[in-house]
């Protein structure tokens, strides 16, 4: 009932066709994105999408707190409670910026696939 009144309230909300439509094609069309813990929010940042990250093991003290660090610095990504106030506010106020790295003018197809991958791909290519 809660997402379905959203998605009825504010025309740039989806949540049932976004199981099945490619994410590139949904999140050209979105304005932000709301998930526990997916790491679809890096794809979301890269086509200028923010997050809005809900997942409570996120917290300062959660088991995964150091996840979408730079996300969060780089303002791609907030941390949220499963709060309808909170979230109705974040809907209301997320705007779309240029992709995350484009803040980064000097980056190569390496420090990509290395930012998206982090460190396992910089030791393996460190070999």
């Amino acid at each position: 009932k809660l997402l379905e009144d959203i998605r009825r309230n504010y025309s740039n909300c989806e949540w049932q066709e976004s199981s099945t439509l490619p994410l590139p094609v949904l999140l050209k069309e979105c304005s932000g994105h709301i998930t526990l813990i997916s790491m679809t929010a890096y794809e979301a940042a890269y086509m200028g999408v923010s997050s809005l990250l809900l997942c409570p093991t996120l917290k300062s003290d959660g088991v995964n707190s150091k996840m979408f660090e730079d996300l969060r610095a780089s303002g791609f990504a907030e941390l949220s409670e499963i709060n309808i106030v909170s979230i109705i506010k974040w809907i209301q106020e997320v705007r779309r910026h240029d992709s995350f790295l484009q803040f980064n003018p000097d980056y190569t197809w390496d420090s990509t696939v290395e930012w998206m991958l982090g460190s396992p791909y910089k030791d393996y290519k460190n070999q």
